[in-house]
Order: structure tokens, then sequence, then C-alpha cells
């Protein structure tokens, strides 16, 4: 296990290579989860980005929605809509991300990667999808009528 590591005597850093390598074990450590901790924000600001992203769109479109309904298209199929937008645009953005990506990553640290391509492709595609779920409900629970009588 980590242990703390204690300054010498006068207060400098540790001396010894043991008490050296644990201090560099619990950089490493808090550096890993540091990194975990922003990727796993990241992820939650690009789902609340998109999610609000499509809600907008849903909410700029109430009449075409009306229009739908009362030509007799379900909700399973405006939400079919929906969503097909949400994983065409997802897959749009997931792929510019994962080819930009590994090229920001190289002018920052030197190394080129693209073994995290598909990771995050898959990634960003899972974000898009799980973002359309509020404004898909919201579609489903809006009245035609309402969303005919609704303001631009």
């Amino acid at each position: 296990g980590l242990e703390e590591t204690r300054l010498t005597e006068d207060g400098s850093l540790p001396a010894t290579a043991a008490d050296m390598a644990r201090l560099l074990e619990t950089i490493a450590l808090g550096a890993a989860v540091s990194e975990a901790a922003s990727k796993e924000m990241a992820a939650l600001m690009a789902l609340v980005g998109i999610g609000n992203q499509f809600l907008l769109s849903v909410s700029a479109r109430y009449r075409e929605i009306g229009t739908l309904k009362c030509l007799g298209a379900s909700n399973q199929l405006i939400g079919m809509i929906y969503a097909i937008e949400s994983l065409l645009l997802g897959s749009i953005g997931a792929l510019i991300g994962g080819v930009v990506g590994p090229f920001l990553g190289s002018m920052m640290a030197g190394i080129i990667s693209f073994q995290a391509v598909p990771l995050a492709f898959s990634v960003g595609l899972a974000i898009a999808f799980l973002a359309i779920w509020i404004p898909i409900a919201e579609v489903m629970r809006l009245p035609a009528t309402s969303a005919l009588r609704a303001e631009e």
C-alpha cells in the first residue's frame, strides 16, 4: 500500500530511493484519479450540452411535430425520427472528435495514437443516444393540438 511520505528532518524532500518511489507512486495515483475525474466531467458536460441542444431543437419544431401527429404519425415514429437524428449527429461529432482528438493530443504530448478512436466513437454515440431521451419523452407527451398552437 501507499504510505505517507515523510519529509527529512530538515524539511526537504525524501532522501532515500524508497521514500522517493513512494512519493512518485502517490503523485502518479493522484494524476490517474484526476484524469479519470476529468474524463467523467467532460462526458457529463457533453451529455448535458447535447441534451439541451436537442431539447431546443424539439421546442423549435413543435408545429412540425403537431402537423405530423395530425397526419397520423405515432409517437414512436416521431421519437424514432429524433433518435436517428441524434445518432447521425452524434456519429458525425464522435468521428470528428475521434480524428481530431489524437492530433491535438499529439501536439500536447508529442505522441499520436489512433487506438482510442473506436472507444471515443462508441462513447460519443452513447452520449448522443442518452442525451436524446428527455426530448423524446417530451415529444411523446405533447398533444397535437397544443403543438399546433405553439408560437415560434
